[in-house]
C-alpha cells in the first residue's frame, strides 16, 4: 500500500472515530443489511434490473448520508494545527479524500439510477447539490444555502414543476448538470478546509456549536437578553419551583424555543397554502398530510438532542445557584429533573401536534385526514423517552445520531403496523398508534428507573 493510500485510510478512520468509536461499524453494517434486504425485494417486485439498481443505490445513498453528517464533520474536527504537524500535507489529503468519497458515492448512485426504470431525472442533481450544501452549512459556509434550495421543489407551482421535469428529460441535460456539480464541488470542498487564520477558528467555533461542543453554551448564553427567559426565571424563583429552576441549566426554555420554531414553520406553510389554495389538498391529499406531519420533526430532533445539550451546558454553576432549593439526595434530584424534563417534553409535543393539526385543518383536510394527522403525531411519542438517561455520563453519540434514534423509534410503530394491517385487515394508523403508545410507556418506565438510580445528574456529562 502506498504512502498516500495509508494516509487516506488513517484520515478516514480518524474522521469517523472523531464522531463515534463505532461509527464505521454502524456504517458498513447498515450498508450490508439494507442492501441485502432491499435488492432482492425490489428485484422481485420490479424486475432484475431494478434489483441491481437498488443494490447500487442503497450503499450509495448510505455513503452519501455518512459523508454529509459523519465523515465531513469528523474531518473538520480532525483538521487542527496540531494534527497538521503530525500528518504532512494533511489539509491537502483531507480535501482529496473528501472529494474522492463523494465522487465514488455519486458515481455509484448514477449507475444505479440508470438501471431503475422510470426514475425521475432530477434525483441525481438534487442528491449532489443537497449533500454539498448540507456539508457546507455544517461547516459554517453560508453559500451552502444556495445548494439546498432544490429541496423546495415541491413547493413550486405545478407549471414550474412540469417545466423543470421536461427540461431535465431533454438529452444531455442531466449529464451537463452532473458535470457542473462536480466542477462546483472542488471549490466547495476546499472552502470546508481553510488554511488557517481567523476564518479557520470561526469555522471551528461554528462546528462546536453545531455538534454541541463548548460553543453551545456560548450560544445559549447569547440568548440571555430575551425577556421571556428572564420572566421565566423570576417566575420560578418567586414560586419556589425547583424543577423550573433546574431547567435553567439548559439555557432558554425548550418549550418557548419550539414555540418560535414551529410558529415560523406554520406561518411559512400557511403562506404557501394560501398561494396554492385549491390544488394542494384536492389533488395530493396524502403527500400534503405527510408534508404537514414534518412539523413533528420540530419535536423529534430537539427532544433527542436534549441529553446532548445538557451535557454541554454549565451545570456546575447552575447547581450552585440552585443549591438552596435542590434536593441533596441523588435519587430525589434525578427524579425531580426527570419529572420536569418529561413534563417539558410533553408540552413541546402537544404544541407541535396542535400546530400540525391546525395546519391540516386550515389546508382543507377532512375528518379522515385529521385522524391520520393525529395518529402521525402519536407515533412520534417514543422519542420522548430519550430525554431520560444517566445524564452524569457523557453521551457517546453526536446530535445527528440522537436525532436518527428518535426518528427510528418513531418508525417502529408504522413498520410493525404494515405487517399487522396485512394480517388483520385494519388500517395502518389504527395499529401503529397503540403500538407507539405501548412502546412509549415501556421505554419511559425503563429509562425512568435507570435515571433515578444513576449518580447525580449535575454536573452533567462528567463521567465517561
Amino acid at each position: 500500500m502506498s504512502a498516500r493510500l495509508q494516509q487516506y485510510r488513517m484520515l478516514w478512520q480518524a474522521a469517523h472515530a472523531h464522531i463515534h468509536p463505532r461509527a464505521q461499524t454502524v456504517l458498513w453494517s447498515a450498508i450490508v443489511i439494507l442492501t441485502v434486504a432491499m435488492a432482492p425485494l425490489m428485484g422481485a417486485v420490479y424486475g432484475v434490473l431494478a434489483g441491481l439498481g437498488w443494490a447500487l443505490c442503497t450503499p450509495a445513498g448510505l455513503l452519501l448520508f455518512d459523508w454529509t453528517f459523519a465523515f465531513v464533520p469528523g474531518a473538520l474536527g480532525v483538521n487542527t494545527p496540531a494534527n497538521a504537524q503530525l500528518v504532512p500535507a494533511m489539509r491537502t489529503r483531507l480535501v482529496e479524500l473528501v472529494l474522492l468519497v463523494w465522487l465514488a458515492a455519486v458515481g455509484l448512485l448514477a449507475a444505479g439510477l440508470q438501471l431503475i426504470p422510470e426514475t425521475p431525472h432530477l434525483v441525481l442533481p438534487f442528491a449532489m447539490a443537497g449533500t454539498l450544501g448540507a456539508a457546507m452549512l455544517v461547516a459554517g459556509v453560508g453559500a451552502g444555502v444556495v445548494l439546498v434550495l432544490p429541496f423546495f421543489f415541491s413547493f413550486l407551482s405545478d407549471e414550474w414543476q412540469e417545466w423543470l421535469r421536461d427540461a431535465a428529460a431533454q438529452p444531455g441535460v442531466v449529464p451537463l448538470l452532473a458535470v457542473a456539480m462536480v466542477l462546483l464541488a472542488v471549490p466547495a470542498v476546499r472552502s470546508l478546509f481553510p488554511r488557517g487564520g481567523e476564518r479557520h477558528w470561526a469555522m471551528r467555533e461554528h462546528l462546536a456549536l453545531w455538534s454541541g461542543g463548548s460553543g453551545g453554551s456560548a450560544w445559549w448564553e447569547g440568548t440571555r437578553r430575551y425577556s421571556v427567559r428572564r420572566f421565566r426565571a423570576r417566575h420560578g424563583t418567586r414560586r419556589h419551583t425547583p424543577g423550573a429552576l433546574l431547567l435553567r441549566a439548559l439555557g432558554p426554555d425548550l418549550f418557548y424555543l419550539m414555540v418560535s420554531t414551529t410558529l415560523g414553520v406554520a406561518l411559512a406553510f400557511a403562506a404557501i397554502t394560501w398561494h396554492l389554495r385549491g390544488t394542494l389538498i384536492a389533488q395530493e391529499t396524502v403527500p400534503t398530510m405527510v408534508m404537514i406531519g414534518a412539523v413533528m420533526l420540530c419535536f423529534l430532533f430537539p427532544a433527542a438532542a436534549v441529553p446532548f445539550w445538557l451535557a454541554r451546558t454549565r451545570g456546575e454553576q447552575a447547581l450552585v445557584r440552585l443549591a438552596p432549593v435542590s434536593p441533596v439526595d441523588p435519587a430525589r434530584f434525578n427524579t425531580l429533573l426527570a419529572r420536569t424534563m418529561l413534563r417539558q417534553g410533553l408540552a413541546v409535543w402537544a404544541w407541535c401536534s396542535a400546530v400540525s393539526l391546525l395546519l391540516a385543518l386550515a389546508s382543507g383536510a377532512g375528518g379522515i385526514e385529521l385522524v391520520w394527522q393525529a395518529c402521525l403525531c402519536c407515533v412520534t411519542l417514543p422519542a420522548l423517552a430519550l430525554v431520560l438517561r444517566d445524564h452524569a455520563r457523557a453521551p457517546r453519540w453526536g446530535m445527528v445520531f440522537y436525532g436518527l434514534a428518535a426518528l427510528g423509534l418513531s418508525l417502529i410503530g408504522p413498520i410493525l403496523a404494515v405487517f399487522g394491517a396485512k394480517w388483520l385487515g385494519w388500517p395502518v394508523w389504527s395499529i401503529a398508534t397503540p403500538i407507539a403508545l405501548v412502546l412509549t410507556a415501556t421505554l419511559v418506565q425503563r429509562r425512568w428507573r435507570r435515571m433515578c438510580s444513576a449518580p447525580m445528574a449535575f454536573p452533567a456529562g462528567r463521567l465517561e
